[in-house]
């Protein structure tokens, strides 16, 4: 498992834990991929890793909880995330499906 911290707040919301791919260096956009259990804590996200042979375990080293001390986790910014992103795509996905609706609720009138 690794760990992000995102860094400032954004909306508050509750994310489903979900199966994903995550790039296996995000260095190197359009590279390999993991696939990856992602739970979201309140600002703390949890990489679960599926799959991971012994050399890519070794390679991720401090990255991964339990394999080194100390642990490093990393940081990025709400509005730079995967988390803001998604928020963001969902909010445009409602607002295209339902404004009436949405219309109705305090902070996302227009």
């Amino acid at each position: 498992m690794s760990l992000t911290q995102i860094s400032t707040r954004g909306r508050i919301h509750n994310l489903t834990p979900l199966a994903q791919r995550r790039p296996k260096n995000f260095f190197q956009p359009g590279g390999a991929t993991i696939p990856i259990f992602r739970f979201y804590f309140d600002g703390l996200i949890a990489h679960i890793h599926r799959e991971s042979s012994e050399a890519e375990v070794k390679e991720l080293g401090g990255l991964l909880l339990g394999e080194r001390t100390p642990l490093a986790v990393g940081t990025v910014k709400f509005e730079n995330s995967w988390q803001g992103d998604n928020m963001r795509e969902l909010e445009r996905e409602a607002e295209e499906r339902w404004p009436e609706r949405l219309a109705r609720i305090s902070g996302f009138g227009r």
